[in-house]
């Protein structure tokens, strides 16, 4: 999966080349008759994701970020992870590097988290909903 999203580690650049159209996520759903749908989100203003992630809360959504910015670290590089909920203010995303699994964020961090990641290296949200494919199977459609 790494290979056909475009992962290199050539020593100056490490990860995924998703934002280039050959290695696009839609490309890897649409190849592989995933049935998810993939929606790319790019926006920095507080109310507006809050309220999209209150409305998607039933659909899986992975946030990508400057993982430097988000923790206070001197980490290089963008990180992706998929948010668990949002309460109040409190974003919880699932990182099973930690113990317990989770990491609680504030969504003002987060927000800048991803602007400084850039909209260029796909940092934002992305939503998968699942969607119903046929896949030929002989003669016969299969769901």
């Amino acid at each position: 999966m790494a290979k056909e999203l475009g992962f290199k580690n050539d020593g100056k650049c490490k990860g995924t080349q998703i934002q280039n159209g050959e290695y696009s996520i839609d490309n890897y759903l649409t190849k592989h008759r995933v049935p998810l749908s993939f929606e790319y989100i790019y926006d920095l203003n507080y109310n507006d994701v809050k309220k999209l992630l209150n409305e998607h809360k039933n659909d899986d959504i992975i946030v990508c970020y400057k993982r430097g910015i988000m923790f206070g670290k001197k980490l290089e590089g963008g990180h992706a992870t998929i948010i668990e909920k949002i309460k109040d203010d409190v974003v919880t995303l699932i990182y099973p590097e930690d113990e317990a699994g989770y990491r609680d964020v504030n969504l003002k961090t987060l927000l800048n988290a991803i602007e400084c990641h850039g909209k260029e290296n796909m940092a934002g949200f992305w939503l998968f909903r699942k969607i119903d494919i046929n896949i030929k199977e002989g003669d016969k459609d299969v769901k």
